[in-house]
């Protein structure tokens, strides 16, 4: 457990120590892909494919209404639409959570050449 015994601000960081080698594996770079589709980059909501009365009910389900002619246009330039969230104070799957599992799946693929040392973030 880390304790602070210096002057603490209301500041939101925190620091860690991990040891890797220079480069990455590609296990590694295709988990980081994985993950930054999966966590960062949103659920797929529409495709190009989408009908006019499905796009219209993501839209108003949705309550995107504000963006439904930059939705069109880009699936009309053949883009899918994701959406997503992350949550950077408070309770749930917040930015400590998502630096973790990101910690976590890159050792899993190699321990070999990434090693968490001193990564907890919740302090």
């Amino acid at each position: 457990m880390k304790i602070r015994t210096d002057f603490v601000t209301n500041s939101s960081s925190s620091s860690f120590v991990v040891a890797r080698k220079s480069e990455l594996t590609d296990k590694q770079k295709a988990a980081i892909i994985k993950f930054v589709e999966e966590n960062f980059l949103g659920e797929k909501i529409l495709s190009p494919e989408s009908t006019d009365e499905e796009i219209s009910n993501v839209i108003y389900d949705e309550s995107l209404e504000d963006s439904e002619d930059s939705i069109r246009a880009a699936l009309k330039d053949g883009k899918s639409i994701y959406q997503g969230e992350i949550v950077f104070d408070g309770g749930g799957y917040g930015m400590t959570d998502i630096i973790q599992d990101f910690w976590n799946e890159l050792e899993k693929v190699d321990d070999k050449t990434f090693t968490q040392i001193d990564t907890a973030l919740d302090y």
